[in-house]
Order: structure tokens, then sequence, then C-alpha cells
């Protein structure tokens, strides 16, 4: 097995491709048996790109990344009658590996932030480490990052996964400002029919976006949205930035302009009925071995799921009134809960913290978690939520 990197124009490209799998192999963040399959025809279809459209190009960074992507995807299309997605994101990872690597500025002076690097607790079983920014109109995203930035880092009244819907919003709020009035620079003349037009905006746009697939939207997520930008727009307000609105928010935004949610769906409560549970654990013999120990700990410790993914390996604890395990609380940020469990369970924790702590040699691990990975692209990190839900 080989990959071949001569369909690359230079020298110069060609060693910034090695470089960037030999350190992905080194790593163990790639693995060749996935490498050589998957990877060398889109390395070959690149080559072909760049050859015909940037036979110049002497960097990856030499053409910013958007710019690329779009052109590529014409390309793939027009040549090959489809785009399969992996041809662009092997790109766009080599891409923003060397934008990391050479960009020295802080991170929340980027357009992109790297949750990981911003030294706040984040969801370690989330695979979504990015704050993008870098869709919002440029007048505007400044205020953005500023903003975000007080209530994720300097604050700490805001969650990873809150800051993303919020750079959504945004992004949707200063895009339809900008092509309403494209020589604002700030949102101080903001008015109510500006409110009325995002209203209705949300209302017909629907809900993501063309890669990920749009939804209809519905009177819940119109009522989140504005709930989000009324919050936003009274933040920056009590803040006496001057780029905030001059009109009071009473008078952009009417209690009215809130659709009434609609009654929960019992269908959409976030817990397994009985009858569901029951099925999973007469048929837990099904499962792969290494997710038994977490389904189990599910029943026994009633734990949210990204609580029992980053459970450590001293979890497990003995006392004078028997065995209990101690994690933390994510969402309530109530660090060491304990909830007591039978000896049963503490001997199938036991047996995975043997196992894992066997295996956690030579600088594996280093956060002693209880499930971690010792390969792929999330080594020495936990078992991530989304790889658990879909197994």
């Amino acid at each position: 097995m080989k990959i071949s990197f001569e369909n690359l124009p230079n020298e110069t490209l060609r060693s910034m491709f090695k470089y960037y799998f030999y350190k992905k192999l080194s790593n163990k963040h790639l693995s060749p048996y996935s490498v050589w399959p998957l990877y060398s025809n889109s390395i070959k279809k690149i080559g072909s790109y760049i050859q015909q459209y940037y036979p110049t190009m002497k960097s990856l960074l030499d053409i910013p990344i958007e710019k690329f992507k779009l052109g590529f995807q014409k390309y793939l299309h027009i040549n090959y009658k489809r785009i399969n997605p992996r041809n662009i994101s092997i790109y766009s990872n080599i891409y923003r590996y060397f934008e990391e690597m050479y960009d020295k500025r802080e991170e929340t002076e980027k357009d992109r932030w790297d949750v990981r690097k911003l030294g706040i607790d984040f969801n370690l079983t989330s695979t979504q480490y990015f704050i993008n920014f870098g869709d919002i109109p440029l007048p505007f995203r400044e205020i953005s990052k500023r903003y975000v930035k007080q209530r994720l880092i300097v604050v700490r009244n805001m969650q990873v996964s809150t800051a993303i819907i919020y750079v959504y919003m945004l992004n949707r709020l200063f895009n339809m400002v900008k092509g309403k009035h494209p020589s604002w620079k700030d949102i101080t003349q903001l008015n109510r029919d500006d409110i009325l037009l995002f209203n209705d905006l949300l209302r017909k746009e629907g809900i993501g976006n063309i890669r990920q697939g749009k939804r209809e939207s519905n009177d819940n997520y119109v009522y989140k949205t504005l709930n989000y930008l009324e919050t936003f727009l009274s933040d920056i307000q009590r803040y006496e930035w001057e780029e905030a609105p001059l009109k009071s928010i009473k008078r952009l935004i009417y209690p009215e302009d809130k659709p009434k949610r609609s009654p929960t769906n019992p269908d959409n409560i976030k817990f397994i009925p009985d009858e569901i549970w029951n099925q999973i654990l007469n048929n837990i013999h099904l499962f792969p071995p290494e997710y038994v120990p977490i389904i189990l700990l599910f029943e026994a410790t009633g734990f949210r799921g990204s609580n029992i993914l980053t459970l450590k390996l001293d979890c497990l604890q003995h006392r004078n009134d028997g065995w209990w395990i101690s994690g933390n609380q994510m969402k309530v940020k109530y660090k060491d809960h304990r909830v007591p469990i039978n000896e049963d369970i503490a001997k199938v924790v036991a047996a995975q913290i043997q196992l894992v702590t066997e295996k956690s040699i030579n600088g594996t691990n280093p956060d002693r978690f209880l499930f971690p990975r010792f390969d792929g692209k999330r080594i020495n990190k936990p078992l991530s939520r989304n790889t658990f839900n879909t197994s």
C-alpha cells in the first residue's frame, strides 16, 4: 500500500502534504488502513485541480480556503458529476492544520476559535471544537467576537454549545442588516422595521443551511432565536458599547413578536422509556463489549451521557456504607457528585479500571479517563457522545 503525492505541482506542496500525514500517522490520529484507501484518490483530485487552476501555487495558505473550496466544488461537479464531501474535508483539514501552525495571534483575535485553546471548561465528549465567526460580515464581526468573549471567557455565563447558537443567530442578523443597510458599520440605528424583517426571515428561511440540510422553521425556533437576540441587544446596551442600538430594547422587540411555544411533545422528552431500556438490558450481549460498562453505568447512576463518558480512573470509591461512583455534573457545574452503586456494578467498573490502566502506557491517557480512545483523531480523549449514540 502506498499514497502518491506526485499529482501535486511542486515540491513545496508535496512536502506540506507529506508532513501533515507524517504527523497524523505518528500521533495515531490517522490509521494507515484509513489513509491509503480513503485519501489517495482525494489527493489525486486535489492535485489535478491545483495544476489546472493554481499552477504557480507555492503554499496551501496562498489561496483563501473558502475561495479554494468553492472552485474545487465546481471542478468536481464538472469533471466527476458529483461532489464527494470527503475531498473537500481532506483539503480543509490540511489547510487548517498549517493555518493553526503559522497563525500566532491570540485565539480570540482569530475568526475561528478552537475552544480547546480558550482555557475554559467544555464538553469533552463533544466533537464541536470550533466557534466560527467567518460568515459574519466584517463590519459586525468584531462586536460579535467581543460579545461571545465577554460571556464565554470573562463572565463565564455561557456554554460552548450556547455560544455556537449565538454566533449562528448573529450571522443571520448581521447578514440581514448588511443586505438592508449596506453602509452601516454598527447597529446604533437599528429600528422596529429591522426586527420585523428579521422575524419574517426566521420564519421563511428555515433552520440550518444547505450543507447541513434545511429544516422548516417552527414557533419554538423563532421564540428561542428572538430570546437570544433580545439578550444580545440588552447586554450590549447595558455594557454601553458604542455600537449598541440607541432605541430601548422595549421599543425594538415586543412581547407579541415571540410566538407561543408549542406544548411539550411527550415523544421529545429526553429520557429513555422503561420498555426501551428493558429491551436494551435484555439484549446487552449484542452490544460491542467496550460499550457494556457504559450502558450499565447509565442504568446504575442516572448520570448524563457526557458525564459517564468523562469519568476518571479514580471514580470508584469504597466507604463504610458501600460502593460509590464520583463524577462531575458539567451541565449544572457540580463537581464530585457521588451516587451509590451495588457490588456487581462496582466489579464491572473495577474491571474497566484495570483494563484501561494496563493499556495506559508510554504517556497514553494522560488525563486518566475511564473510557478513553487509544488511537484515531480522539486519541487520549474520552469516547465521543456521537460515536456512542450512533453505535
